[in-house]
């Protein structure tokens, strides 16, 4: 009796057994492609890209203006206007260059002294900047009438004899005489700046 017990007894553990190997079978089936259901793809790590190297940014000299016969630093309040500069509008870019007027303001009294200060900058490093100065300003233009002087040369730097530092654009010149106008009446006024294809910003100002 107790080995009929025990032969029964391993009966069923056999049993088991197999039954939980067909099961572990079940779990473990090779399912077609058709079949599979996919999950949520493993986060992809992003390329490695080489940062770009910031661009060159544009340094505002200080401003020189003639004294006599000297040369001295241009009064605070030119410096000042200068630093502004890439807050203004500025005139069309042309082989490399664009011409800018700068002012202190737009609105003045009757008999105040406005002071022009003038920009050539070389946008890129297919231009470049005559940065010595102050230099002789030709080409400026009141209300349509040419006030300025006949330039000594058709191009950019506009002088016959040029002995200064020559820097590679981008760069800026602001090194030109501060051109000064008083109105004696109430107006509107526009100031520009052209020679040759270059032409610069208009300076509307209104006197009152």
């Amino acid at each position: 009796m107790k080995t009929i017990v025990s032969v029964t007894t391993a009966a069923a553990i056999l049993a088991g057994s197999l039954a939980g190997l067909q099961a572990q079978t079940k779990s473990h089936v090779i399912s077609a492609v058709k079949d599979a259901q996919w999950g949520p793809a493993p986060p992809v790590l992003p390329p490695v890209v080489n940062p770009t190297p910031p661009a060159r940014t544009v340094h505002i000299p200080e401003i020189y203006i003639r004294r006599g016969n000297d040369i001295v630093l241009a009064p605070a309040e030119d410096q000042a206007v200068a630093q502004r500069y890439f807050e203004s509008q500025h005139g069309d870019v042309h082989g490399g260059l664009r011409m800018t007027l700068l002012t202190a303001r737009t609105i003045y009294h009757v008999r105040e002294p406005v002071r022009v200060l003038h920009v050539v900058e070389a946008v890129d490093a297919s231009a470049s900047a005559f940065v010595m100065g102050p230099k002789p300003v030709y080409g400026e233009r009141l209300d349509g009438i040419d006030l300025a002087l006949t330039p000594e040369m058709p191009d950019y730097p506009w002088v016959g004899v040029y002995d200064g530092a020559v820097v590679p654009g981008p760069a800026a010149d602001v090194n030109f005489d501060v051109t000064t106008y008083t109105f004696a009446e109430p107006g509107r006024h526009v100031i520009e700046w052209k020679l040759g294809a270059l032409r610069s910003n208009q300076l509307v100002i209104d006197v009152r």
